[in-house]
């Protein structure tokens, strides 16, 4: 009987110590799967980290050649505003006459580009003009002339408004002939003076004027000119203007 009692004894510790076998095995597990996820975390964490500092590579490079990329356009910006202000300065002592006849032989023309400026009140003589000659495709051909001296072309400038109110006639032109003298401006500028002269006309802008190899324009009457060496300039301040109207 003691033995039997002894027996049932024994059999229940080993019931309790196998509860306790499986209870510390379901820990174990429960442990194992816990340093098992942790390395897996632990992994993609690395593999987070590894992916951020690509992109941050990659935008540092895009950065990088982004700002390589603006730099050079500034570069050509720049190289295209000197070339066209040395285009223009040699064109400083240069006017234009636009309107007068083709009729007109070319060993008459120096003469009457005279007679023009004598009239508006520019005391212009054949010494003062260097050289006398048309050019261009439309009908009539603008005439270019080119003076000695640069304060002759102011002079030309100040009164060239006064041709607005003469008689073509005295000139021995048709009287219905319109003669007007501009600014002897290189393709680069005379594309911009054509973009102001657009704005202007939409009413964009309140003025625009050319002087001394510079191009100005004014958004309103108070407004302190702006410079304008490039398209980007009027680009900037009109960026959506459709010009083809």
């Amino acid at each position: 009987m003691a033995d039997k009692t002894r027996l049932q004894s024994i059999q229940l510790a080993l019931g309790n110590l196998e509860e306790k076998i499986s209870s510390i095995e379901k820990h174990v597990k429960k442990i194992n799967g816990i340093e098992i996820s942790n390395s897996k975390l632990e992994r993609s964490m690395n593999d987070i980290n590894e992916s951020i500092i690509i992109l941050k590579e990659n935008i540092i490079q895009n950065l990088m050649d982004e700002n390589k990329r603006l730099n050079e356009k500034i570069k050509v910006v720049e190289t295209e505003k000197n070339v066209a202000k040395v285009d223009q300065y040699d064109r400083r002592n240069n006017t234009e006459f636009h309107g007068i006849p083709d009729d007109i032989q070319q060993d008459k023309l120096e003469e009457k580009v005279i007679e023009i400026c004598v009239a508006i009140g520019a005391d212009i003589e054949e010494k003062n003009i260097e050289a006398c000659h048309r050019f261009g495709r439309n009908k009539p051909q603008k005439v270019i002339a080119r003076l000695v001296n640069r304060k002759d072309i102011e002079k030309i400038k100040e009164n060239k408004k006064k041709l607005k109110k003469m008689d073509m006639s005295n000139f021995g032109f048709d009287k219905k002939t319109k003669i007007f003298i501009q600014d002897n401006l290189s393709p680069y500028y005379s594309e911009l003076a054509w973009k102001c002269r657009k704005l202007k006309k939409s009413q964009m802008i309140y003025d625009w004027w050319y002087r001394n190899e510079i191009l100005f324009l004014k958004r309103t009457e108070n407004e302190n000119p702006k410079l304008v060496c490039h398209p980007n300039d009027i680009e900037a301040l009109y960026p959506n203007f459709d010009y083809s109207g």
